[in-house]
């Protein structure tokens, strides 16, 4: 019996069209955040502010290239920190999200084999 285990899977061994299929479930799962959820569209508009205020933020949230050391003073600082701070809740939502997403698409499949 070869092959890969389960316990082996990573999101680093996923073929293209996996890659692919997880990029859309993302979206999908952003998708349903912003139609549901208060909080986490407050959470965006905040991140967003921050952004068009302080460029610096929305060059280092685009993975921009900061050839240049970052010399930051008081308000710069809070900013960035509250901008990190905001990014870990969207991660927080999002995860939640995707798992209860995960739980929801497992439970459609098992009813469509029977098993449920």
């Amino acid at each position: 019996m070869g092959g890969m285990k389960l316990k082996d899977f990573t999101i680093y061994d996923t073929p293209l069209w996996l890659g692919k299929l997880l990029e859309e479930q993302e979206e999908r799962c952003q998708r349903e955040l912003k139609g549901a959820s208060k909080e986490y569209n407050e959470i965006l508009e905040e991140s967003r502010k921050l952004m068009d205020k302080y460029p610096f933020i929305e060059a280092m949230a685009d993975n921009t290239d900061l050839r240049e050391p970052l010399e930051l003073g008081d308000e710069e600082t809070k900013a960035l920190t509250r901008f990190m701070y905001l990014q870990g809740e969207r991660r927080s939502w999002e995860g939640v999200q995707m798992y209860l997403m995960g739980c929801h698409d497992t439970l459609g499949i098992l009813q469509l084999v029977g098993m449920l």
